[in-house]
């Protein structure tokens, strides 16, 4: 074998007391023999993973309230689109869960948008079988269609925001 060569030669060179190049670089090369290292396997006593698990929200959580404004009241009359403020933590796919189980309604997309306070809105566009306006009048919101910038709600049921 060329390895058992290269040592004998080492070998041979050490005895002789000198310091050859050539000697050094033979015995730190991966070929010489090394000391099989006992490698275990790890035995974490708890799960550390680098990303922190979350809480799950529930989806009573999830929507917080709807948002009033006559722009979202265009929203509504114009796009068939509903708008919520929204847990800040929820994710889309967890406010479509909370949408089909609170409000019945099937969803073509969800848009979010966190606003400068920190507060998350959501904006969902409903299919074209279900009416924005007949879900905000299921929520006790009661609508004004020919202007849309006078709508009254019952105390308690909404939020007024930017009036």
């Amino acid at each position: 074998m060329p390895g058992n060569k290269g040592l004998e030669y080492a070998i041979k060179v050490k005895t002789d007391e000198s310091t050859n190049r050539r000697v050094l670089d033979i015995q730190n090369s991966d070929s010489s023999e090394r000391k099989k290292i006992l490698r275990m396997e790890r035995n974490s006593k708890r799960l550390n993973n680098s990303a922190s698990q979350r809480n799950k929200i529930e989806y009573y959580q999830v929507s917080q309230y709807p948002l009033k404004t006559e722009s979202t009241m265009g929203n509504i009359l114009r796009h068939n689109t509903l708008v919520f403020v929204v847990h800040k933590d929820a994710d889309k796919k967890s406010i479509r869960d909370a949408g089909k189980k609170l409000f019945k309604i099937e969803m073509v997309k969800i848009n979010t948008s966190i606003m400068p306070d920190g507060m998350k809105k959501a904006y969902l566009v409903l299919t074209p079988n279900h009416s924005a306006i007949d879900v905000a009048k299921k929520n006790q919101c009661h609508l004004n269609i020919d202007s849309p910038s006078s709508f009254k709600c019952q105390p308690g049921s909404y939020i007024m925001r930017g009036s």
